[in-house]
């Protein structure tokens, strides 16, 4: 690996707020070390050991605020999903069907991009939440939110790939959990709970200035 791309991880580790010591000992270690492979399970170690960390010296917080963001996910933003966007949906659909089914077209043929969209809006909004709610080492949060999402929708799918009802599914998981699906869906979800989560851990600038 180039120094470019070690660079770049360095600042990423630093943005992190992982220990400037750990850092250091990476980045004179690595000068020696060219391995792709030795420098990525290091800095995957790295991130690993400070969110264990960051587990020992603020628990609570963590569980609470995780538990925050969970339930923003799905309670709060499905909520308010409901009331606007799906509320527009099926009035739009009433009309479709008053007129005989004739144009515009029926909501059945874009309903997938719909779908996308509110997942990727519960869970940046969960993430945003969560992050918020922190007081520790935000970013880190962050990445632990986006991975129990990781791990909360690979449960999901491993339970309705056993028993799947499509007509108990809410509007927003219609998806059949099989194949490509399943990764776009988990990579979607877990890319858009870091944003929100990273998003949240910007300052906000006093009005005016």
């Amino acid at each position: 690996m180039t120094r470019q791309p070690r660079h770049v991880t360095f600042n990423v580790l630093r943005g992190l707020g992982i220990d400037e010591a750990v850092i250091g000992d990476l980045e004179e270690t690595s000068r020696t070390r060219l391995s792709t492979y030795w420098f990525w399970r290091q800095v995957v170690s790295v991130v690993n050991k400070s969110i264990v960390g960051e587990l020992r010296v603020h628990a609570l917080s963590v569980i609470a605020s995780l538990a925050a963001g969970w339930f923003v996910v799905w309670e709060v933003a499905p909520a308010i999903v409901r009331v606007t966007i799906v509320a527009v949906v099926r009035s739009y659909d009433r009309a479709y069907f008053q007129n005989g089914g004739l144009p515009p077209l029926h909501s059945g043929d874009f309903i997938w991009i719909l779908n996308f969209s509110i997942l990727f809006f519960t869970n940046m909004v969960g993430g945003f939440a969560a992050v918020r709610l922190y007081n520790g080492q935000r970013r880190l949060l962050a990445i632990m939110f986006a991975l129990m999402v990781v791990c909360q929708r690979l449960l999901f799918f491993v339970w309705h790939s056993r028993a799947y009802d499509p007509s108990t599914a809410p509007l927003y998981f219609v998806f059949r959990p099989s194949g490509q699906t399943v990764i776009t869906l988990i990579a979607l979800e877990s890319m858009a709970a870091l944003a929100g989560g990273l998003a949240a851990t910007q300052r906000r600038q006093p009005f005016g200035q």
